[in-house]
């Protein structure tokens, strides 16, 4: 186990177990799904996550291209688009 600098996040991974992150097939799909996850509720950001994938494509290409204004209709706050 590693040296803790946190220890109430110490008693928690203690507690928990350690946990090891799968790493991503498609890391741009999880960063935008990461990003709208951060809404104020879970049922929002599914919501949102769920128009955001039906409207786009999700590859770099198309990622600078998406229309701010179209973004913020879906749900997305002024600095999720940004």
């Amino acid at each position: 186990m590693p040296d803790w600098t946190d220890e109430k996040l110490e008693e928690i991974v203690k507690e928990l177990g350690e946990k090891e992150l799968e790493k991503s097939e498609e890391p741009l799909e999880r960063l935008v799904v990461s990003i709208i996850n951060q809404q104020l509720s879970t049922e929002s950001a599914e919501a949102i996550r769920e128009r955001f994938f039906e409207k786009y494509e999700i590859v770099p290409e198309k990622a600078l291209e998406a229309d701010k204004d179209e973004m913020a209709e879906l749900g997305l706050s002024g600095q999720k688009i940004e």
